[in-house]
């Protein structure tokens, strides 16, 4: 479990009172089971074993008692003490936080109020299940738990979509690819997941991907499609990920959908893959998933060998993340074998749209 404390998991916490208003740092505490067997390195965050909880109940059938320990943190980080803060990050050992975009977003509110920030699972099956320590023995997990404390006090969630429990398996492209009008925050669960980059590690895959990040994080993974009318194509860029290039024009409301590249949290043949969002079948054709040799290309797509997207870094204020508004994007007028695609801010009345 890692808790940060941030001045300036996807749950937060706003304490009120105790804040000095001028730091903008953010500080990092590492909670463990027991101690690390060697030293803890310069560069990594002060660990903390936490507290002995096999005192408190815990009734759930078929689970490991770790929810407890996890749970507990949120009241061991409250109980340090530091002075000026105005935020607590809870997330397990399996999340990254893009912390950038969560100062932004965090801006939007007044932490001398009472917030509970964060989002639901995409899993419909998860959240009808999942939706302190001594009352609630009976909750699995530690954000039942956590949520149950937090309704005694009167406090509900406040929404933001981009923390992403991501309560799915296997190939994460199509979610990556489809990123919510808002700012990425986090992403959990990066163990269940395949390598976000292919023919790399996982870790390797997330520095690569941190690369994009480092450069413009406000602007990662946020979508723009783009229509070339010349040769009839449709470009969906998924900045700092990936880039798909459509024959024909497609309709904007099914690129903004989710192409189903992932599977359900849970296994079996008895599962039901409901999610929390719409999505679309991922084609079954591999011609329709990639380029080769033996598949039919227009001489557009045929002699295209590099796309280049150019963009300014984006600097988000709060009306734009109170009304956020996708970005616009056009192509080069001619290209043969290299494509520069212009990711821009919109218009005050530009569509987008096909040309019919």
């Amino acid at each position: 479990m890692l808790v940060g404390f941030t001045s300036c998991k996807s749950k937060l916490f706003a304490p009120p009172g105790n804040v000095d208003n001028t730091p903008r740092d953010t500080r990092a505490v590492a909670f463990l089971d027991q101690p690390l067997s060697t030293p803890a390195g310069p560069n990594l965050p002060p660990v903390v074993v936490s507290s002995d909880t096999r005192l408190f109940p815990y009734t759930f059938k078929s689970s490991l008692r770790s929810a407890i320990r996890v749970a507990r943190v949120v009241k061991e980080a409250v109980d340090r003490n530091e002075m000026g803060i105005r935020w607590f990050v809870f997330g397990d050992d399996d999340t990254v936080f893009v912390v950038d975009n969560l100062v932004e977003v965090l801006s939007k509110y007044d932490h001398d109020k009472w917030y509970y920030v964060g989002s639901s699972s995409e899993s419909y099956e998860q959240n009808v299940k999942y939706s302190c320590l001594m009352r609630y023995g009976h909750l699995y997990g530690s954000d039942s738990r956590i949520w149950a404390c937090l309704v005694e006090l009167g406090v509900g969630l406040t929404h933001e979509p981009g923390f992403h429990q991501v309560d799915v398996r296997g190939n994460f492209f199509g979610m990556l690819t489809a990123q919510p009008l808002s700012p990425l925050l986090s992403l959990h669960h990066l163990d269940a997941m395949e390598p976000i980059f292919p023919n790399m590690d996982k870790t390797r895959a997330l520095e690569h991907f941190f690369k994009a990040v480092t450069a413009d994080s406000s602007r990662i993974l946020l979508q723009t499609v783009c229509y070339e009318n010349f040769n009839s194509l449709t470009v969906s860029v998924a900045w700092g990920y990936a880039i798909q290039v459509y024959e024909g024009n497609q309709l904007l409301p099914d690129l903004l959908s989710l192409p189903k590249t992932f599977s359900s949290w849970k296994r079996g043949t008895r599962v039901e893959a409901n999610f929390m969002f719409n999505t679309r079948e991922y084609p079954r054709n591999a011609c329709e998933r990639h380029s080769d040799g033996k598949c039919r290309r227009s001489d557009a797509i045929k002699h295209l060998k590099e796309i280049r997207v150019v963009s300014h870094k984006l600097e988000l204020d709060i009306e734009q993340m109170m009304a956020p508004r996708q970005q616009c994007c056009e192509i080069s007028a001619s290209h043969d074998e290299l494509m520069v695609v212009d990711d821009r801010k919109c218009g005050a009345d530009e569509l987008i749209s096909m040309n019919v």
